[in-house]
């Protein structure tokens, strides 16, 4: 058990299959047809239902077999047969009932996004449909920089989503994220004027990142592609180098 924002989308298509449940015959009446119709405790998708207090439905979701999904009452023999493919909406790993939205907000908002990590530091600003690189004191321009490939990667945390969590018992100093940690601050612009969201990307977890967004207690996991993004190199905001004529570049 946790406390934790549902994913809505996920919520609502199981809810809405339980309201369409609709049985279409009897698959078996013996209990030793439950393991080959996986509605037994072993193999069925045990699924309780409450409203108001009250038990409302509680009963093993089994397999699929032309075109019905098979289910059994909670302490009944008989198997029913129920119209359509409905396991899919109820066999989820506990992340994927969890809101994985990290951030979402829209480019129009966006006025300043800046990069900090061991692979450089790097700040646009963004100027109706431009990118414009803001250079530090002594810092160099990028090299071949090509503004379309900054709303590439801008991109990836303007819509970003975690891919899992953190375990309860991992600490902020633990997953890498506390003085040190790579970090990308967006400025935005809006009703409530200026202000400012930062992230902050730690260590690994298998292949992909920790991941802190300031405010927010939850540790995310986001995929490696994301986390490149978030640290991004110098090349990842350059127009690729053509080879010069007779070059090889095998």
């Amino acid at each position: 058990p946790l406390d934790a924002k549902a994913d809505q989308d996920a919520v609502s298509t199981a809810l809405d299959k339980l309201v369409e449940l609709e049985v279409t015959g009897v698959a078996a009446t013996k209990a030793k047809n439950h393991e080959r119709l996986e509605v037994d405790e072993k193999k069925g998708l045990r699924v309780t239902a409450r409203g108001a207090g009250k038990p409302l439905l509680d009963g093993y979701i089994g397999s699929y077999q032309t075109g019905n999904t098979m289910f059994r009452s909670q302490g009944q023999d008989a198997v029913a047969s129920v119209r359509g493919s409905i396991r899919y909406a109820f066999a989820k790993a506990t992340r994927e009932w969890r809101d994985r939205t990290i951030n979402n907000l829209e480019l129009k908002a966006l006025q300043q996004i800046e990069f900090a990590s061991k692979n450089g530091g790097f700040r646009f600003a963004h100027e109706g449909d431009t990118w414009k690189q803001i250079l530090g004191a002594g810092q160099k321009g990028i090299e071949r920089f090509d503004e379309k490939k900054v709303t590439g990667v801008v991109s990836a945390v303007l819509d970003l989503s975690a891919t899992d969590f953190a375990d309860a018992n991992v600490t902020q100093e633990q997953a890498g994220l506390t003085a040190g940690a790579a970090t990308v601050t967006l400025t935005t612009t809006g009703e409530a004027g200026s202000q400012q969201i930062r992230f902050r990307v730690g260590g690994t977890k298998d292949k992909d990142y920790y991941l802190l967004r300031e405010g927010i207690d939850t540790i995310f996991v986001v995929s490696s592609w994301v986390g490149d993004r978030l640290m991004p190199e110098e090349d990842l905001f350059a127009e690729k180098k053509e080879p010069a004529p007779g070059e090889n570049t095998a």
